[in-house]
């Protein structure tokens, strides 16, 4: 068995949550078929990374992203002229690589080829033997920029790290004040034509979220469409756990919109609320990549540490008091949560936070109220007791929803799954 994994950037090491969860779906893969042979072929984040390779990956082969000059040709042809691609799907594709990835295809002959996201969809079309095609969107692009929409005063930058990809005069013109709510709903646009319109080249299709996979199978009618979230892996249940009681976390890639926004917007309507009764309480922001916004909170507000990326964010995050996921828009399930409530933390957030986990109460605080976000994060500062019951309570629910059986079952399900939609592509190509 050889299996393919194109991903938009390396899948190692484990320094944010997408990178997580592909370290996981990879273990499934192995342990479904341990003999099995998973090469990765990647555009690189990091080149740093490339060391650090897992043994779970055989090899990486590092994919080279379009040059300039098509680049802009992708963007004005099929982009703006033919409204074909969505701009991230411009920034990833090259022809030339496209016929790399076709070449090492005709050598490995893989059984498996899984594509990460929609930013490299596109290559479907040189590949033509692999049995299964398994396309991973991980969520619905398109509905997270119709949130940010509505918060874009939060939003320094509306693309985030994707612009480090664009030709800088194109980067300057899509963050300028005066285009950046024009330009998001077109790429929302464009993004929500793609999501529907590859679907159908694919046998597989996987979502982190249940519910999002389940509302897209529903408007596309696939026949095998998944959600496959984070899952816990067991740590010792934080009966006794340690902390810092003035500590508070937030953990995230810090060069992605919905992050900074989060951050942007705890610290200016929610963290005043906290320091009048707890002074002592401090703000980290862990993640790498912090923009120039967030960085500036550490002299802007008292008591916030941007740290960037870190080497163990198990132990900052463990070692604190209270997560906090302040997330006022984004899609899918935030593995940032699921991690937390891992490392036996208590959680408190907003419901687009804690959206595909859980809204109840009883798991981990939820509310869209800054004042009683407020609120729930004193009380959980003050009450050590209600601390550590809260804690416990995350644990079992992650431990007892998020299982590694359950979701090594769901890959089970699509990987040993008869190939149910080849009538489908051919009906409605």
């Amino acid at each position: 068995m050889k299996i393919l994994l194109i991903t938009n950037k390396l899948p190692y090491p484990k320094v944010d949550g997408r990178k997580n969860i592909l370290m996981q779906y990879i273990k499934h893969l192995k342990k479904i078929y341990p003999e099995s042979t998973i090469v990765n072929l990647s555009f690189v984040d990091e080149e740093r990374y490339l060391s650090l390779k897992p043994n779970s990956i055989d090899r990486t082969i590092t994919l080279l992203p379009p040059g300039i000059f098509e680049k802009m040709g992708n963007l004005l042809f099929k982009s703006l002229i033919l409204r074909d691609w969505p701009l991230q799907v411009s920034l990833f594709f090259s022809r030339k690589t496209a016929r790399v990835i076709k070449g090492i295809v005709e050598k490995e002959q893989p059984d498996i080829v899984i594509y990460d996201t929609i930013r490299v969809a596109e290559y479907k079309r040189y590949i033509q033997n692999a049995k299964k095609n398994i396309l991973n969107y991980d969520d619905l692009l398109s509905l997270r920029y119709k949130r940010q929409l509505v918060f874009l005063e939060y939003s320094p930058s509306i693309l985030g790290f994707l612009l480090s990809k664009m030709p800088r005069f194109i980067s300057k013109i899509i963050d300028h004040p005066i285009n950046k709510r024009m330009i998001l709903k077109y790429e929302m646009g464009l993004l929500q034509k793609y999501e529907i319109k590859v679907n159908r080249d694919f046998e597989s299709l996987v979502f982190t979220s249940k519910i999002e996979a389940q509302e897209f199978k529903n408007k596309v009618s696939h026949s095998s469409c998944i959600g496959i979230p984070m899952n816990s892996e067991i740590v010792s249940r934080p009966v006794s756990r340690c902390y810092d009681p003035d500590k508070i976390v937030f953990v995230g890639r810090m060069d992605v919109p919905h992050n900074i926004a989060a951050v942007l917007y705890f610290c200016k309507e929610i963290w005043s609320e906290v320091k009048k009764k707890h002074s002592n309480a401090k703000f980290y922001i862990v993640g790498k990549n912090p923009s120039k916004q967030v960085k500036a909170l550490q002299s802007e507000y008292k008591d916030i540490i941007v740290t960037g990326e870190v080497d163990d964010v198990e132990h900052i995050t463990r070692d604190s008091a209270v997560f906090v996921a302040p997330l006022l828009f984004g899609s899918g399930i935030k593995t940032k949560i699921i991690e937390a409530m891992m490392q036996g933390v208590p959680v408190v957030s907003t419901t687009v936070g804690a959206e595909g986990i859980s809204i109840n109460n009883d798991v981990m605080y939820v509310t869209d109220e800054r004042i009683e976000f407020a609120n729930r994060i004193n009380v959980l500062l003050q009450d050590t007791h209600l601390n550590r019951k809260r804690a416990m309570i995350g644990y079992d629910f992650v431990v007892n929803n998020f299982s590694e059986d359950i979701n090594n079952k769901l890959w089970q399900s699509i990987l040993l799954e008869q190939n149910e939609n080849t009538s489908y592509k051919e009906a409605t190509r």
